[in-house]
């Protein structure tokens, strides 16, 4: 299933007002995006034919987008090991952005019953837009370790 699949059962099961829309519209944009490398990165992807596939190479995705970021935050929390003030900002960013990243997923998936609102879709579209955020956040801690210049935002 693409990401355009996941958006329009998305917009079937909620009523999106138009304000929302542009916003989740951008959503999915990354999200088909970071989709069309997955498909290449992962060979799960090449046999997954069941839902059921789907789901679990969309999870394996985000299990690796994950892990990356964590090895990244790592690398950072030890290059500033010396800067006890750029270390708790790091820390403090970090735990808000996770806090961002779970209150947007709840945010595009309200229902209290999720498999029954959104279909068996749900955990690889969840997985998705959640492997999407990760690799967006990795890139930008990645930026930092690196010693980009922050204002250089179109030099990725």
């Amino acid at each position: 299933m693409s990401a355009n699949a996941c958006l329009q059962q998305l917009a079937r099961k909620i009523k999106i007002s138009n304000m929302n829309r542009p916003f989740l519209a951008a959503s999915f944009l990354l999200i088909a995006t970071f989709g069309l490398a997955q498909s290449t990165e992962n060979p799960c992807w090449k046999t997954a034919m069941a839902q059921s596939e789907m789901n679990r190479c969309a999870d394996l995705d985000a299990r690796q987008a994950d892990a990356d970021l964590n090895r990244v935050y790592q690398e950072l929390l030890s290059k500033l090991k010396s800067d006890n003030n750029a270390t708790r900002k790091l820390r403090a960013a970090q735990r808000a952005w996770l806090a961002f990243r779970d209150a947007h997923l709840q945010e595009l998936y309200p229902a209290k019953d999720k498999q029954a609102e959104y279909g068996s879709m749900y955990p690889m579209c969840y997985a998705q837009v959640a492997t999407a955020m990760t690799k967006e956040r990795t890139v930008q801690l990645r930026r930092i370790l690196d010693d980009k210049e922050p204002c250089d935002v179109a030099g990725s």
